[in-house]
Order: structure tokens, then C-alpha cells, then sequence
């Protein structure tokens, strides 16, 4: 099996970044509404749920694109 040389670009956009933005900006919201409610946020633990949110979506895109090369779709 051959593997394709890309470029960095192509990986990047693999990612999908617009979309993993639009998840840690859901997640903002729901830590600003929660303080705004009241509710005891972690503001450690809501910092770094951010980059993690982020990792995990780019990943998902990422491996969803991997197999949707594998099975012809895409």
C-alpha cells in the first residue's frame, strides 16, 4: 500500500478547525451560563477542557476523513 505525500496544509485542513472552534465555543457558553446561574465552575478545569475539546474534535475530523479515503467515499 502506497502512502500519499501531502502537504502540512492538507493535514491541517483534515482537521477541520472550524469546526472544533465551534465546539469550544459551545463550551464557553455553557461554562458563562453556568457562572451566570450561580453554579460553582472550575475555572481550571473549564480552561483546560478547551484544548482538549479542541484535540478531540480535530482528531474525530481527522479520522473520519481517514476512513472515508479508505472505503472510496470520499
Amino acid at each position: 500500500m502506497k502512502i500519499a505525500n501531502h502537504s502540512l496544509k492538507a493535514w491541517f485542513n483534515a482537521t477541520r478547525p472550524w469546526s472544533a472552534l465551534v465546539s469550544v465555543i459551545a463550551a464557553v457558553v455553557t461554562l458563562l451560563y453556568l457562572a451566570y446561574r450561580g453554579y460553582d465552575v472550575d475555572w481550571t478545569v473549564g480552561v483546560l477542557l478547551l484544548p482538549t475539546i479542541f484535540f478531540f474534535t480535530s482528531a474525530g475530523c481527522t479520522f473520519s476523513d481517514y476512513l472515508d479515503f479508505k472505503k472510496g467515499v470520499d
